[in-house]
């Protein structure tokens, strides 16, 4: 089940109601777990690739959930 709960604002992202791309690799090597993260559709490759490496080379993992013209993702433990 892919349940998020908002803590802060997402209105430091957008700008006239549009959320402003961002570089992903720092951001997703920052998060904690539990973190929440909203890019622009528009980065949803790069996103898909980034987490994947970031799970083979750093034992971090990301769920991924697409809200219309939005890409939210949050960093969970990792189950070995």
């Amino acid at each position: 089940m892919f349940v998020f709960s908002f803590n802060q604002s997402i209105n430091k992202y957008m700008n006239n109601n549009e959320i402003q791309k961002r570089p992903v690799t720092p951001i997703l090597r920052a998060m904690k777990i539990g973190d929440i993260e909203i890019f622009p559709v528009s980065q949803l490759n790069s996103i898909r690739v980034k987490t994947s490496d970031l799970k083979i080379m750093e034992d971090k993992k990301y769920t991924r959930k697409r809200e219309g013209k939005t890409i939210i993702v949050k960093r969970v433990p990792l189950n070995k």
